[in-house]
């Protein structure tokens, strides 16, 4: 099975093969700290979805919360994948990749917000609400 960390240290290991992939090095910690940061944040939101349906079960909405949160998974790996480009890595398709996980990462919380999922500060959560950060969140700064 493929988690994040094996995922991010094949792709710290590629970077670190290619020897003119001074720009990736520079922006890679920054990078790898947004993307494990979403994906806590959709662990938890997955995990906080998951326990709603389970008290409050509905099929339909079981099946959509699943797709929503596998579209949001997907739409991070491939934020990895541009970075992966390491030679070949161009601003624009990194922008481009971020625009798609945070169009992803804001349709599952819009969808998940009756549920007591609220976008705000930080990450925080009681027994009936969870509070995950904006997707502008979780786009590295730029130097």
């Amino acid at each position: 099975m493929w988690t994040l960390s094996r995922v991010l240290t094949l792709f710290f290991i590629s970077v670190m093969a290619v020897p003119a992939c001074a720009p990736v090095m520079a922006a890679l910690p920054a990078i790898i700290a947004v993307v494990q940061s979403a994906d806590m944040a959709i662990n938890l939101i997955a995990s906080f979805v998951d326990a709603y349906n389970k008290s409050h079960p509905d099929p339909v909405r079981e099946k959509k919360s699943t797709q929503l949160i596998e579209k949001a998974r997907i739409a991070l790996a491939a934020v990895l994948d541009v970075a992966n480009g390491v030679g070949d890595i161009d601003q624009a398709k990194l922008d481009d990749a971020f625009k798609q996980f945070e169009a992803a990462y804001n349709e599952l919380t819009a969808f998940a917000a009756p549920m007591g999922v609220h976008v705000g500060d930080g990450m925080r959560a009681t027994a009936d609400e969870l509070i995950v950060p904006p997707a502008s969140a979780f786009r590295p700064v730029r130097r």
